[in-house]
């Protein structure tokens, strides 16, 4: 295979390997990096279909899969106007909306392990999540868990920001995600990859759909979250 299949599925097995040595993840996160930057539209066909590929394994009930969000000139759901601009938006307990991209949005599956209060980066449970969300960032996710062309849509709506920096940052969170469901064993995200980076490096091949054994059936979260299900 070319190289830049190669590049892609090293890197994303920092997504799912935890033993991977820091000068792998390092040597693997530049040669993405770069990679990517060389070639954007390589990047953006390789993104947008495993960050789809992912998000919509994600059980029909996960909010995650219904949030709204704008980025250029493109939105889905009702993003609030009184906040103009790119981003991505969660319906709270009381019908309002917050902005979506930080770590208490993935709480409702993932809460913290710690009990005593502290920089979450240290809490096992929420550390992969520390950092927020580029509103970009979100935006994207949200696109993205609704589908394969809203997904591309999205990336190629980013208009000059890095598809590296969003794409693997919202594709961070989408594999954290569904890890929530399906444990640190899942390989999916890796096997997604696999598909999109050949398809990338040679555009006449097809990606099929999504096999129905990667999907996460409806019910799932509200049977995982409990009363979380409502926030």
């Amino acid at each position: 295979m070319p190289d830049g299949f190669d590049v892609a599925v090293r890197w994303a097995a920092c997504l799912t390997e935890p033993l991977l040595s820091t000068t792998a993840r390092v040597a693997a996160d530049d040669e993405m990096r770069t990679r990517a930057a060389g070639d954007p539209d390589w990047a953006a066909a390789v993104f947008a279909g495993v960050l789809a590929d992912v998000l919509t394994t994600l059980p029909p009930d996960d909010p995650w899969r219904h949030l709204s969000a704008r980025i250029g000139e493109l939105s889905i759901g009702t993003p609030p106007r009184a906040e103009p601009g790119t981003g991505a938006w969660r319906r709270d307990r009381a019908g309002g909306r917050h902005r979506f991209g930080t770590w208490r949005d993935a709480a409702d599956l993932a809460e913290p392990v710690l009990t005593a209060p502290g920089d979450v980066r240290s809490d096992p449970g929420v550390a992969a999540l520390a950092d927020p969300l580029s509103p970009a960032a979100a935006a994207v996710l949200a696109f993205a868990a609704r589908g394969r062309a809203e997904s591309r849509s999205a990336v190629d709506a980013l208009d000059g920001r890095s598809v590296f920096e969003v794409g693997a940052d919202a594709l961070r969170w989408a594999v954290h995600r569904r890890r929530a469901y399906r444990g640190p064993g899942d390989l999916w995200p890796v096997e997604a990859m696999t598909l999109w980076a050949a398809r990338a490096e040679d555009p006449r091949s097809m990606v099929p759909p999504v096999p129905d054994r990667e999907l996460i059936p409806a019910g799932a979260y509200r049977e995982l979250a409990g009363d979380g299900a409502l926030s």
